[in-house]
Parts: C-alpha cells; structure tokens; sequence
C-alpha cells in the first residue's frame, strides 16, 4: 500500500461538494490562524520592546521563538485540547532521521552561500508556517471532509489571511500555487519535505 492510500483513503478527491458540518470544520481552522496571527503580532512587537537595543540577533531571535510559540505550539494546543485531535501521521523513527540528515546538509550548503542569520530565520518560518498550516490544519480539515478539499483551503489560507497584509494578486497568483505545492510534498513526501521546500524556497527568493 503507497503512503499516500496510508495517510488520505483512496476516492477522497472525487467530489468537491462542502457540506454543513465540513463548513463549521473550515470555520473553526480560519479560527485558529486568524487567533495564531494575531497572537504572533502581539507576540513580536511584545518581544521588540523587550529586547530594544540588545544585539540584532537577540532580536532576530525574539522575533523566530514568537513565531513558533504563536504558529506551531499554540495552534497544536488548539487542536490537541479544544478540537481533541492530534494529527496521526507525523514523522517519527527513521523518517526523521531521514529528514534530520537531509536538513543538517541542506543548512551546509545554504550557510555556505548565504548569511547565517537569515538561513536560521527562514529556518524557524518553515517550521512554524508548514507544522500550523500542513502538519495540523491540512489533515485536520482531511479529516472532516476530504483530502482536494483540505489542500485548497488549506493553502488559500495560508496565501490569504496569513498574508492579509501583502498584495492580494501576489498572495493569489504566489503564495496559492505555493501552498498547493507545498501541501503536495506534504501529502506525498511528509511534512519534512514541505518545511525543507519552503525552507530553501524563502531563503533562495530573498537573494534573487
């Protein structure tokens, strides 16, 4: 059996109808990245004035641990205790260290080339980014309704109220393709191979 029958059972992409209950579902992911989101800005100016006039990597850093508490720990809060579900099919044993490997030589080749900070940076917003929005919130909405379902709107989300504040045609034309070939990997690969994608993807994009 392919992982992908593993994961999402075969024929859930056949339909796109949205019924009552996977609309209440759909609401209630918006829910929680519209709360992450804000959580996350408060988060960072909080951790900006705490850490005025230190170092600019202390800063940096401040900014990286916020995102992570606000959407990675708080998001799987969420779920694990308020919608009591914990995704089953998250990396472990030999898939991580599969991917722990892959990641140790993808930094090599990335520090190599480009600054260390900024590597470290893109680092922590791959692994906030991908866990909120491919490792909890895609399965979650597969759970409910079905796997076509789950990939688009977990990615126009991303593209959409994520980025509310950059321009709408580039988070539609950009960052919706994006999410789609992220939750790809994501669905066939694992959620190791998401963050590695959007881990290199950020950090190549910013030097072009």
């Amino acid at each position: 059996m392919r992982r992908t029958e593993r994961i999402f059972p075969a024929g859930k992409w056949q339909t796109f109808r949205i019924t009552k209950d996977e609309t209440r579902y759909l609401l209630y992911g918006l829910s929680v990245t519209i709360a992450a989101a804000i959580l996350l800005n408060v988060l960072t100016v909080a951790s900006a004035m705490a850490l005025y006039e230190t170092e600019s990597w202390i800063m940096q850093a401040g900014t990286d641990i916020s995102m992570l508490l606000a959407l990675a720990l708080f998001p799987y809060l969420i779920y694990r205790f308020v919608f009591d579900f914990v995704p089953a099919n998250l990396p472990r044993g030999r898939e991580w260290a599969a991917d722990i490997l892959l990641f140790l030589f993808a930094a090599v080749l990335l520090i190599w080339k480009y600054p260390t900070n900024i590597v470290l940076h893109y680092l922590a917003v791959a692994v906030a980014e991908e866990y909120h929005f491919r490792g909890l919130q895609l399965p979650y909405y597969e759970k409910n309704g079905s796997l076509g379902r789950a990939v688009v709107f977990s990615s126009l989300i991303f593209a959409v109220i994520l980025h509310i504040n950059d321009n709408i045609l580039a988070n539609l034309l950009v960052r919706f393709p994006l999410g789609l070939c992220f939750a790809g990997l994501r669905v066939r690969f694992g959620l190791g191979k998401s963050i590695l994608a959007h881990w290199a993807y950020d950090v190549v994009i910013t030097f072009l």
